[in-house]
């Protein structure tokens, strides 16, 4: 049953108090009409509980903002939904189609910093989510008492000789919560072994990061990447004010995870009792990559769940943590991100860390 209003309700008692879904929620299919956004195309959700969000369908439908009782959740860059026609995939031009927002995903066939690996040269977080989706289906239907808003598609990495990967996507989330299901079926379709990496950057920001905002995550071990983030390691999870200047930190995380793999992480900030969660599977995703940046107007905090490592594809081959799939293999990955408002859930995600790091 949908929880709206302080109250659960039957589809029978919401129908009878409303002439269509949109009274309440649901999701609509919309195009952007200016600027650099210009014609590309999104799913807005409205889950009716206070949550809205855009998965934005010409971008691999990552989800681009998204609010909760009209307080952002997410960091913005300037850039905003930029079509994907204006994208350049060399070096570190990724910087400057890079709209952040609740994630961004980065792959397949490189994350993190430019490189060269078996003859190809690999930008800045690869190509992914500068890829359109195709076969986009985007509705709502009633499951019993429950309704379920979805957009779903398949985004493809292709190249003549080359990779051939595509991901089966699909969001969701139900009329009445606060959270979103993301679910990624990602296909070899090439007919050899090709090599896979993926990482979710999801990017906090204000009014969620703020001074006294903290990240709150089974982490069990904790590795700054270099002499910079060496100067914040023992601050790594408390926020600050926007410094003017401040040098960006990434930190590597060690994650516990209970018995079925299932981890969680989340920034939370207790002067509006208002938190930003992730849960995901470790045996899906077995990396976590912190991105803290301080800096005036670029006031962001990234929770970075990943196959792989930030150092890129050629790096993953040379330590052996490459991962490959088989050809016509597939890797599943799903998660969810949702809200923490109030007191009472932040203390219950409190619980869920403790029992998960005692466990």
């Amino acid at each position: 049953m949908a929880k709206l209003f302080g109250k659960e309700y039957t589809k029978a008692q919401l129908m009878k108090k409303a002439g269509n879904i949109d009274q309440l929620g649901g999701v609509r299919r919309m195009q952007f009409c200016d600027g650099t956004s210009k014609g590309v195309e999104c799913a807005v959700f409205r889950t009716g509980a206070g949550l809205s969000f855009t998965a934005t369908i010409d971008r691999a439908l990552d989800i681009t903002s998204a609010e909760f009782k009209g307080m952002s959740l997410c960091y913005r860059t300037p850039i905003g939904e930029k079509s994907p026609y204006f994208y350049d995939p060399a070096g570190m031009e990724w910087l400057y189609s890079f709209p952040a927002g609740m994630f961004s995903t980065c792959g397949l066939m490189n994350v993190g910093v430019p490189n060269e690996f078996d003859g190809d040269i690999k930008g800045q977080h690869g190509r992914v989510s500068n890829i359109p989706a195709s076969n986009v289906a985007v509705d709502g239907y009633w499951d019993g008492d429950d309704y379920v808003m979805y957009a779903k598609g398949k985004i493809r990495e292709t190249a003549f000789f080359g990779v051939n990967t595509v991901i089966d996507r699909t969001i969701s989330c139900k009329l009445g919560e606060n959270k979103v299901k993301v679910e990624d079926v990602i296909t070899n379709e090439a007919n050899r072994p090709m090599p896979l990496m993926v990482l979710y950057h999801m990017n906090t920001g204000f009014p969620l990061l703020d001074k006294n905002s903290y990240i709150c995550f089974a982490s069990e071990k904790t590795v700054p990447r270099d002499a910079e983030a060496e100067k914040g390691i023992g601050e790594y999870n408390v926020m600050q004010d926007p410094v003017n200047g401040y040098a960006e930190q990434v930190f590597y995380h060690t994650m516990k995870a209970r018995e079925d793999g299932v981890t969680c992480a989340a920034l939370i900030n207790p002067d509006i009792k208002l938190g930003y969660y992730v849960k995901y599977n470790t045996k899906e995703l077995g990396y976590m990559t912190q991105w803290k940046c301080m800096d005036e107007a670029q006031y962001v905090v990234g929770i970075e769940p990943a196959n792989c490592h930030v150092y890129g594809m050629a790096w993953e081959a040379e330590n052996g943590t490459l991962e490959y799939l088989d050809s016509f293999g597939s890797k599943h990955v799903a998660f969810e991100i949702g809200v923490l408002s109030g007191e009472e859930e932040i203390e219950s995600y409190k619980a869920l860390v403790a029992s998960i790091l005692n466990g």
